[in-house]
């Protein structure tokens, strides 16, 4: 009997229309990259090696490269952000950005969209991330909503880092 109630109940499920709804329907911010830079009262440059930072050099995940401003690295073309790595020897160079103080200031809970393309290449980890406004990494947190593995360049994953108890580093990821 419990079997066939069990049954019932899938194909009712399967069944239903699903209806999946937004908590957050309006556009709350946006930059759609339709200048002919990048516009720097929305987003900041996160510049150098990281060795200013208190992960020190390789922002604390054993990067090989340098960050820039450079417009071989970073720049708005045809309403798209396109980042380019290049190499140097046995240096990198790529661009990280960050939105500034006027951003983060206004935003609290919205839905997040972006549209990329992302390189399928070995060796490189393309990620689009949220951090808090304060506090040290991991205790504050993290969220990646999208990375790509350098290890699997063809598959995305997401993952929330986070620390319990205070200090040890801990994620959950999903692919």
């Amino acid at each position: 009997m419990k079997i066939k109630n069990l049954l019932v109940l899938i194909i009712f499920l399967v069944y239903l229309e699903p209806s999946v709804y937004s908590q957050c329907v309006q556009t709350v911010w946006e930059d759609n990259f339709d200048g002919t830079s990048l516009n720097t009262g929305l987003w900041n440059y996160d510049l150098g090696d990281g060795s200013s930072t208190p992960t020190g050099a390789g922002w604390g995940n054993a990067e090989l490269q340098s960050y820039t401003n450079s417009v071989n690295n970073i720049k708005v073309e045809n309403g798209n952000l396109v980042i380019t790595t290049l190499h140097s020897g046995n240096t990198y160079f790529s661009a990280k950005i960050k939105t500034t103080a006027a951003v983060n200031g206004f935003i609290k809970y919205g839905r997040i969209e972006a549209r990329m393309k992302l390189p399928s290449a070995t060796g490189v980890w393309p990620a689009f991330w949220m951090l808090p406004k304060s506090g040290s990494w991991p205790d504050a947190g993290e969220i990646d909503i999208l990375e790509v593995s350098h290890k699997n360049p063809s598959k995305t994953q997401s993952t929330v880092h986070y620390a319990y108890p205070a200090g040890t580093h801990q994620y959950k990821m999903a692919c």
